[in-house]
């Protein structure tokens, strides 16, 4: 048992209901385009996903000040509707057309277009505004004003409309600021929905044409992504500063045409901003992915000395904002995505003499930046060397690859006299999680040397960690047949996910398995067909109502089937919201927290239980085995604690287990959850018979001397058992 602070876990039940289209609000859609002149043509960007048969409307009539569309001028005033017929991804762009003869058209050909009443753009200047819903309550979307004096009290003509209600022009509309015929986003920002419907709201980022003849601009030119890193998405995994400056970076997850990267040398102050006022030797170069790129792919950058920018190999665009320049005596590589005043970080390299600094004091300092962490996502190469370069330690599993690359063990660098460029981009990365595997056939592995790290384990035959060689890592491992036993003193450890499609894994007592992985990371447990135990083993029990703790370390276990041995009548949970103890002597005042199970009661992961032997099956100074059935409990497991405030000093015992098929250590459990425990952990392991004399609630009570005692400092025993 475990004395604890308070702590409070919410479960909320969401229910996620369906719908035959996608409801939108307001900046789900942004117009990106419009020509007037020759076919009239509305070009949009999806900033959300949609499902098939999503409704869309974009109408050319004005909107009244008294909260209707005006009416009664079907004359060049209509509304066409948009209807997708596939699920459409975020980013997506679209061209509606509708042409002089009446005849519709989308570009790509993608969903269903219909026209209502004449839907015709005046030349003098109109709008566009989209919705859904009925004419009569529409639920605005976007909307574009090109008339001039822009939006206007109300739709006093065909060229005139109030702005939407709900909306607010510069965030979900735009006034062109005239009656130019045409006009295009001009693909200043195409990266995250947020900042696109930001820039695409802004005329700054517009360009228009107006005059005679035919000035149709070319639209849907873009290439828009929703896709939004995180850190560590992307590594750096090279620089040079003689020659040209370069950078080399991998992509560590796939991402989409249109995904906009940042690399800037300038330094990161300490006030949570980017240092400016010097822009000599100090700017930033921004990728723009034009078509869809892979895991694993590594691209080189490059700004000349004469300011010719180079991308090696070809893929995508770059553009460059002052001066970036590496400076010769240390500097730094952050990369962003987003506004310099409100950056995402994904990664960052500093190769300045001392290290990471408080503030960016001067071009070659920087703060390590917000929400990255020194050899997890960012790299201090450890002095001021002019070149660097990942030596190709480890080359597949993004996470792998991640850790190898921000440890600076796994460097190359150069510094002095002359140019001493390195050549960069020299690994071949995949981002499988194992590059090959072993096979075990019941008698030896296909590769001879078996799995590792790197290499995925396959179980088609008995192994036995005793008989067959022992314990071993894997970076997967699938199970087909034949029983994979750990053995008591043996271990197996999995880097990434478990398949057991068909025989057995089996842990036996002192046996550990562990699979790697914190939250997100964390490898998953599939039994598809096989079969996954984990055998606990008491110790020796002199009497049958010696009480022994359990914890269940697999899923969906219960108390009859993993219990099944114990005594139906004796086995409890403890409901530590029962729990009071004003008087300090750590027994529950109303003896109301022991709560018996009866029935086939869940065994929720965390939690912990007591029971005694059957005595109708018991035999004295003997061990028994009780075995739990299911996939095997992995990644961030979390259970309540209750504290009642109210008790003795605030102390408030809960009782909980271990989760998992294999021993934790507990100094990291204190540490993680130092917040709401005592930093005390008490261990039941029975040594005396229970007395009369003991404190408690029953006639006859154990003695509370029988708990082993763990914390950060040392180990208490119980007499015998230590």
């Amino acid at each position: 048992m475990i004395k604890k602070y308070c702590s409070f876990i919410l479960l909320i039940l969401v229910f996620n209901i369906s719908f035959s289209q996608t409801t939108l609000s307001a900046g789900d859609i942004a117009i990106t385009g419009y020509n007037n002149d020759g076919d009239d043509q509305i070009a949009f960007v999806l900033l959300t996903d949609i499902t098939t048969g999503t409704v869309i409307n974009f109408t050319d009539r004005g909107w009244l000040n008294t909260n209707a569309f005006r009416a009664g001028n079907t004359g060049r005033e209509g509304t066409l509707t948009w209807t997708s017929d596939t699920d459409l991804p975020c980013g997506t762009q679209i061209t509606i057309q509708s042409a002089d003869d009446g005849t519709l058209a989308i570009i790509p050909n993608i969903g269903t277009l219909t026209e209502t009443d004449d839907f015709e753009f005046r030349g003098n200047g109109d709008q566009i505004i989209v919705y859904q819903g009925l004419d009569t309550n529409p639920t605005f979307i976007y909307a574009l004003n090109y008339n001039a004096p822009g939006w206007t009290a109300t739709a006093g003509s065909q060229q005139e409309s109030a702005i939407p209600t709900g909306l607010t022009d510069g965030i979900n509309s735009i006034d062109i600021g005239g009656d130019d015929d045409n006009g295009a986003y001009n693909c200043t920002i195409t990266n995250d929905p947020a900042l696109i419907l930001a820039a695409v709201s802004d005329i700054n980022n517009w360009t228009t044409t107006d005059g005679a003849g035919d000035q149709s601009l070319t639209l849907a030119q873009c290439n828009f992504s929703c896709d939004i890193l995180n850190p560590g998405d992307i590594v750096i995994t090279g620089y040079n500063n003689d020659g040209d400056d370069q950078v080399a970076f991998l992509l560590l997850t796939d991402i989409s045409a249109g995904t906009q990267i940042n690399f800037t040398d300038r330094g990161w102050l300490d006030t949570n901003a980017f240092r400016v006022g010097d822009t000599d030797r100090e700017g930033t170069l921004t990728w723009t992915a034009t078509t869809a790129v892979t895991c694993g792919t590594q691209i080189v950058i490059q700004s000349d000395n004469d300011s010719t920018l180079t991308i090696i190999p070809n893929i995508g665009t770059l553009t460059e904002t002052d001066d970036f320049e590496f400076r010769g005596n240390g500097d730094q590589i952050i990369v962003y995505q987003g506004l310099d005043s409100n950056p995402s970080f994904i990664y960052a390299l500093n190769y300045n003499n001392p290290d990471w600094t408080v503030t960016a004091g001067s071009q070659q300092q920087s703060a390590i930046p917000t929400g990255l962490v020194n050899g997890v996502n960012s790299i201090n190469i450890g002095g001021d060397d002019d070149n660097g370069a990942y030596n190709c330690t480890i080359t597949n599993d993004p996470k792998l690859i991640l850790a190898a690359v921000s440890d600076i063990n796994n460097w190359t660098t150069t510094d002095g006299a002359g140019d001493q460029s390195l050549a960069l981009a020299q690994c071949n990365f995949s981002c499988q999680l194992c590059l090959t595997t072993a096979t075990w056939d019941g008698t030896s592995w296909d590769n001879i040397t078996g799995p590792n790290n790197s290499i995925a384990a396959i179980i088609n035959g008995d192994y036995d960690t005793i008989v067959n060689g022992g314990s071993f890592s894997a970076c997967s491992l699938t199970i087909n047949s034949g029983t994979l036993a750990i053995k008591g003193g043996n271990f197996i450890e999995i880097i990434n996910n478990v398949i057991v499609n068909g025989g057995r894994i089996t842990t036996e007592t002192q046996g550990t398995f562990v699979q790697r992985g914190n939250g997100s990371d964390a490898g998953t447990f599939t039994s598809s067909g096989g079969n996954s135990d984990v055998i606990k083993t008491t110790a020796i029990l002199a009497n049958w109502f010696d009480y022994t703790y359990w914890s269940s370390p697999v899923e969906n276990e219960t108390t009859d089937s993993a219990l099944f041995p114990a005594n139906p009548s004796f086995r409890f949970w403890f409901n530590a919201n029962n729990f009071i103890d004003e008087d300090g002597d750590g027994i529950d005042d109303d003896a109301n927290a022991w709560t018996r199970e009866t029935g086939s009661f869940p065994m929720t992961p965390g939690q912990g239980f007591a029971a005694t032997h059957n005595a109708a099956i018991f035999m004295p100074n003997t061990a028994y085995d009780f075995t739990f059935n299911g996939p095997y409990n992995t990644g961030d497991i979390t259970y309540p604690v209750v504290n009642n405030t109210a008790n003795y000093q605030s102390f408030h015992w809960n009782l909980i287990g271990n989760p998992y098929p294999s021993a934790i250590d507990t100094n990291l459990f204190f540490a993680t959850n130092s917040a709401v425990i005592e930093e005390v952990a008490y261990l039941w392991s029975h040594v005396r018979l229970p007395l009369g004399t003991n404190p408690g609630n029953e006639v006859l009570n154990f003695s509370q001397n029988d708990y082993i005692t763990i914390s950060t400092m040392s180990v208490a025993g119980n007499g015998t058992d230590i």
